[in-house]
């Protein structure tokens, strides 16, 4: 079952979002930072708004990822067509999600017209896998997955120093680049939050986005994607505007990649 926020429709919402970046995975793009010190390793929320363009695929597509080496990373990712669309939040040590963990819907994303908000929220010192990582689509929790394994108390390679996290490609090669828009993201380390922390239902009972105040921590981000700036600073598509200068560089993006397709301004989709 897929959760949708109006269709190819524009709702209204208190907090307009401006803009969106586009990850045309031709281009091979991405957005990445090398945090220079250790956040909370074991606590942290990643949200999104995403509308995926890729439906024919088997790729997987990362939203986001951080990696250590080739034995260990983590991925937040919608699944392409071999694995029936689903999304995955997995933590690989020592070559295998075993020692980590690995959550899979079996809800369905699949709607190239409409923007999803994704939060996964993560607290590995949560003795249960319900507790630890939790999911939210549109504002509902997900609480049906058709694979799921979680070890407490493990770090996670996120909030790491000189462990590179990536948006829009796997950290470990740059592959599983996704194809789709995103907007209004945000990364908070150190905090556990829910879907509520960033939207809210409209007096339609749409879910939509609203102003969000996080305490963002040592290596928390906000990305706006309305600069068009190729370097790691203000100016730029990764810039932060979060207060805390954690600026992404980007990939292979230019500002014709900068868009004003966005979850309160949602463009017709050619199907």
């Amino acid at each position: 079952m897929a959760f949708l926020i109006g269709g190819a429709n524009t709702e209204s919402a208190d907090y307009e979002i401006e803009n969106s970046v586009r990850f045309n995975v031709g281009d091979s793009p991405h957005l990445e930072i090398t945090p220079s010190s250790t956040g909370d390793e074991q606590k942290w929320t990643f949200s999104t708004w995403v509308k995926r363009c890729d439906i024919s695929s088997s790729n997987d597509l990362v939203l986001i990822g951080a990696t250590t080496d080739s034995d260990n990373g983590c991925g937040i990712v919608l699944r392409g067509s071999g694995d029936d669309f689903k999304l995955q939040s997995y933590c690989a040590i020592s070559g295998t999600a075993n020692n980590g963990y690995s959550f899979e819907t079996n809800a369905r994303y699949r709607d190239p017209s409409a923007w999803y908000h994704i939060v996964v929220a993560t607290d590995t010192t949560q003795s249960t896998n319900t507790d630890g990582v939790k999911f939210y689509v549109n504002g509902s929790q997900i609480t049906s997955f058709g694979a799921s394994g979680y070890n407490q108390n493990i770090n996670t390679q996120y909030n790491t120093a000189s462990s590179k996290m990536q948006v829009g490609a796997r950290a470990t090669d740059d592959a599983q680049e996704l194809d789709g828009y995103l907007a209004d993201t945000y990364w908070v380390d150190g905090s556990q939050l829910t879907a509520s922390d960033f939207g809210k239902t409209n007096d339609n009972g749409v879910w939509v986005p609203k102003r969000a105040s996080p305490t963002f921590g040592t290596n928390g981000f906000k990305l706006e994607y309305q600069q068009t700036g190729t370097s790691a600073n203000a100016s730029g598509i990764g810039a932060d505007t979060s207060g805390n200068g954690n600026h992404l560089t980007p990939t292979n993006l230019a500002a014709i990649d900068i868009t004003t397709d966005t979850p309160t301004n949602n463009f017709c989709t050619m199907n």
